[in-house]
């Protein structure tokens, strides 16, 4: 039984794994298809500037970024 139960869980894992996998492939083509290719990797979405240009040509509107905000009035207090 306890046998089983390893089995049913590193399947389950495993299951988790490809289904994240192909959540990301699936995030990167619609990516890829909005920005004509220039996203290599995940890890390229988190670049802010890109994000912020990333998110306007979804929305379709300007994106004004709150640290932006944050940074510009603290620089202006100061």
């Amino acid at each position: 039984m306890k046998r089983s139960l390893e089995t049913f869980f590193a399947q389950l894992t495993c299951a988790t794994d490809d289904r994240y996998d192909i959540q990301e492939a699936v995030f990167m083509r619609w990516a890829n298809s909005l920005v004509d290719g220039a996203v290599k990797e995940l890890n390229d979405i988190t670049d802010t500037k890109f994000l912020s240009g990333f998110v306007q040509l979804i929305t379709g509107e300007p994106f004004v970024s709150f640290l932006k905000k944050k940074f510009f009035f603290i620089v202006q207090v100061l």
